[in-house]
């Protein structure tokens, strides 16, 4: 084994073994390294915060030879709490990395040849991503206990990319992969979340059934066996002894005389007394004081890759198929039949003088959609499809690749028909996201030529 260091501008060179590593200390410090002249990088910082902002710079990059990079922590100490998040722990002097390890995800990290950047919705190619994460390691996406999640657990890679409030939005999606056969699943745990944020840090406690105070004092009723009177304890207390208050007998056994079968909450609020409260979970977080009909339940799920799955993540058309929304849209038609219909106008139109067809691609910058939160994203995709068909006429066909990528045949139509078609469609199309986006600059390109 050699070990070598080399310190510049802050930044350390690491050889172990035949690895050649590189030790970064803070997040700017990552910017200023080549990080595909290196097999992997050793994080040199004890801040929790600190390191979870370089496992971000490096995560959230879209290339597989970065993002997928193995990474090793300098501390045993933090490794035992971000050690989902890494490969391993690596310390100058003291080495327990298995270098062969990192030699195999490297070999597995060359499979993967497509490009998540082209997936638009970001959700959606974080989970692609951390997917990919699990492959390279031969392992699943394995969820962690932490209590700095609002959930109380975190998924290995994903908790580095996104936010805590989206990882149960994150969790429905996987879920969604999992009925695609993509994912199996086994169940890992269940989680009460409060109805308003979706936090799962909640304090439970009884509350008067009446005016849901929880000042509550709490006193067991007694019960005696032989004149059948019930009531509470105090009604029977006379100095150290048990006395019936109906028979005036003294209670002296428990079981024998009497028992205590139930107890009794008296509310120091509004002096009601009943055997039943209601249960309630405040949240710290928010402070909502949830009812136990409204917390709302996930199951926190162990995920693992299925033989589709695999191929699934490693296909080089991923992110081109097009998505739910548009294959429910009966008013698109798939790129394959689309294709085909082309075809079969050119043969058509070359027969006709008196016939021309048009044929224009519409693309839509791929940074809007994924700059946008859910619901607005799907207003948006909406908004752009309502456009172009306000334009379009009957005989006209509409395809998409996917939400942001569409082809639109122009069957027997004038040049300078199919023109105005075409500049009305990209001109309204731009105006509708510069607007939104609040950019000066055109968002949407396209493509306008002749069969």
């Amino acid at each position: 084994m050699i070990l070598k260091n080399i310190q510049t501008a802050g930044i350390k060179d690491l050889s172990y073994d035949h690895l050649h590593l590189k030790v970064v200390s803070d997040p700017l410090s990552v910017n200023l390294i080549n990080l595909h002249a290196i097999d992997g990088i050793v994080i040199k910082n004890n801040d929790h915060i600190s390191v979870r902002k370089i496992l971000y710079q490096i995560r959230s990059k879209n290339d597989p030879e970065i993002y997928l990079k193995p990474i090793y922590l300098d501390s045993r100490k933090l490794f035992k709490k971000l050690g989902q998040e890494v490969d391993g722990y690596i310390m100058e002097g003291i080495n327990p990395l298995n270098s062969s390890a990192g030699t195999e995800i490297r070999e597995r990290i060359k499979h993967i040849q497509n490009d998540v950047s082209i997936i638009q919705d970001y959700n959606d190619r974080m989970i692609v991503k951390s997917l990919q994460y699990a492959y390279t390691r031969e392992t699943g996406l394995y969820p962690y206990r932490d209590r700095s999640s609002s959930i109380g657990y975190h998924f290995p890679f994903l908790s580095s990319v996104v936010s805590d409030k989206d990882l149960v939005h994150i969790k429905s999606r996987l879920d969604k992969f999992t009925g695609k056969g993509s994912l199996s699943t086994v169940l890992e745990d269940r989680v009460n979340l409060c109805h308003t944020c979706q936090s799962s840090y909640l304090n439970f406690h009884e509350a008067c059934s009446k005016c849901s105070s929880i000042d509550l004092d709490y006193e067991n009723l007694v019960h005696h066996f032989r004149c059948a009177y019930i009531g509470p304890e105090s009604d029977f207390k006379n100095g150290d002894h048990l006395i019936c208050p109906k028979c005036d007998k003294q209670l002296k056994h428990i079981g024998i005389d009497y028992d205590k079968p139930a107890e009794v909450a008296s509310c120091n609020s509004c002096a009601h007394s009943s055997q039943e409260t209601q249960m309630k979970a405040k949240c710290v977080d928010c402070g909502e004081d949830n009812t136990l009909p409204q917390l709302q339940t996930i199951a926190i799920n162990k995920y693992n890759l299925t033989s589709e799955g695999a191929d699934w993540i490693l296909d080089k058309n991923l992110g081109n198929e097009p998505s739910e929304e548009i294959l429910n849209d009966l008013s698109i038609v798939p790129i394959p039949i689309y294709n085909l219909l082309m075809e079969q106008e050119k043969i058509r139109s070359g027969n006709r003088k008196d016939s021309s067809s048009f044929a224009c691609e519409i693309i839509v910058d791929e940074n809007v959609f994924s700059a946008l939160s859910e619901d607005f994203r799907n207003q948006l995709k909406d908004e752009v499809l309502k456009i172009m068909r306000t334009y379009l006429r009957p005989i006209d066909i509409l395809s998409a690749k996917n939400a942001g990528h569409y082809h639109i045949l122009l069957p027997d139509c004038k040049q300078p028909e199919a023109f105005n078609l075409y500049t009305l469609v990209l001109d309204n199309l731009n105006k509708l996201l510069t607007d939104n986006m609040r950019s000066g600059q055109q968002i949407v390109s396209g493509d306008l030529r002749k069969l």
